[in-house]
């Protein structure tokens, strides 16, 4: 008898720590349009209830203030979306550029300009942090986007050729003048939502000790721990979660799309995004509660830390690959497996994930640059994004649009615009076979 149960724990051990699983024993089996819109499997029935809810208020839209859809109004006063779903359509990336050179709602513009004083870039006085190109009737928008292109050539040492292309974002119409003379944007594109709760359940201490800011053991990488002021506990904590990993949480960073994509209150951001020369946006009405409660914010939360992640595809090449993506180091920032620790969420604890990213900050050169510091960040900085479900991006929402911009339009763009500390990682991706090539896309892609 005790040798059946230490069989059944090897294999039970065995499933549990399979790479085909990426998200743990909650990962799902659908390769389709809905990829990435399940539940996480096992939890319990008033979690699945309150996904539910949550769902509901993910995917319809905010309306304005005063407005019978109580517990739904309170758009504005300014606003680049009316729901999480317009940026995170069917929980995956929005469309970012479009073939007449307007931008995708799910694109956001940060903005920042040089403050004499503090010899430093901060907010603009006028827009705030970020552009908000709609607004509710008699407020203006704050400027309006447009996108155009600039192509080249990419000729690999074997002859073979590619295309990459760098967005252009052009602002026009400013509402309120010009932010300053010396103002700096970012363009940041909305990512896909799986797997958020399990990497909110990596131990912290599992990713301080990875990091190795000073490059100790001399291998070019030096990923470093963002740390950013948690208004929640009043502690300092390790950031996660946005393309500077500039949040602690889920329910932070769900609170601060809120207010800065469809300018909604709640206990975390209580004062209107109004700046103070906007008198039309500070003259909007104003409800004296929070446009989105903690009980609502609490209930996205939950529906964005239960979305599963799909389960590895078996592509015909992907495990060629494999071997290449760790001949070139990748792993050394997208690193592959975690254990995560507790969490809220208990079928979200003790999970084997593979989310290929190890969630610190790295330097990828100036060519990614956005010229624009974030908290402690500098320009060229940008937090390791996770692979899992990335070849699927293109069934879920149509086309891959990658990097914190969307300018790659595919694995092999992305790759090819990585630099600094991701230079050596290219330079073995470049020198490879065409065929090793595809080979290591297809890897990435079956993840």
């Amino acid at each position: 008898m005790k040798y059946l149960l230490f069989f059944s724990f090897l294999i039970s051990n065995l499933v549990f720590s399979n790479p085909n699983l990426p998200g743990g024993t909650g990962s799902n089996k659908d390769f389709s349009r809905n990829a990435f819109s399940h539940i996480f499997n096992g939890v319990s029935r008033v979690k699945k209830l309150e996904f539910g809810v949550g769902n509901s208020f993910f995917r319809l839209g905010w309306v304005v203030s005063p407005a019978s859809a109580v517990g739904r109004d309170g758009l504005g006063p300014t606003y680049n979306a009316i729901s999480c779903s317009s940026c995170h359509m069917l929980d995956g990336r929005g469309e970012a550029y479009r073939d007449d050179e307007s931008t995708g709602v799910s694109l956001l513009l940060k903005i920042s300009v040089w403050n004499d004083y503090l010899k430093e870039f901060t907010a603009s006085s006028k827009y705030g942090e970020q552009v908000n190109n709609f607004a509710i009737p008699g407020v203006k928008p704050e400027a309006n986007l447009n996108s155009s292109f600039m192509m080249s050539d990419f000729i690999y040492p074997d002859g073979s050729r590619t295309e990459l292309r760098k967005p252009i974002i052009k602002l026009t119409d400013w509402a309120y003048g010009a932010p300053h003379s010396r103002y700096m944007t970012s363009t940041r594109i909305a990512p896909q939502l799986i797997g958020l709760g399990l990497l909110e359940a990596i131990r912290a201490t599992d990713i301080v000790n990875i990091a190795d800011p000073d490059d100790l053991n001399r291998d070019g990488i030096s990923g470093r721990v963002h740390f950013v002021d948690n208004k929640i506990t009043n502690e300092i904590s390790i950031g996660r979660f946005g393309w500077k990993a500039d949040q602690p949480s889920l329910l932070f960073q769900n609170a601060g799309a809120a207010f800065n994509d469809m300018g909604l209150t709640s206990s975390l951001f209580q004062k209107e995004n109004c700046p103070v020369v906007q008198i039309d946006c500070l003259n909007s009405f104003k409800s004296e509660d929070f446009d989105v409660s903690d009980k609502v914010l609490d209930r996205i939360t939950t529906y964005t830390q239960l979305l599963a992640v799909p389960v590895k595809r078996e592509l015909d090449t992907g495990h060629k690959g494999e071997a290449l993506f760790i001949k070139a180091k990748c792993l050394s920032c997208h690193r592959a497996h975690y254990k995560t620790g507790e969490h809220k969420l208990s079928a979200l604890s003790d999970q084997d994930i593979y989310p290929y990213t190890d969630l610190l900050l790295h330097d990828m050169g100036k060519e990614l640059a956005d010229n624009r510091s974030d908290k402690e960040t500098t320009s060229t900085e940008w937090r390791t994004s996770p692979l899992w479900g990335i070849g699927l991006l293109g069934v879920v929402n149509g086309k891959q649009e990658l990097l914190h911009d969307g300018r790659a339009r595919n694995i092999e763009e992305a790759i090819l615009w990585h630099g600094g500390e991701a230079s050596q990682s290219k330079r073995v991706f470049i020198n490879m076979s065409k065929i090793q090539r595809s080979y290591l896309v297809d890897f990435v892609n079956s993840l």
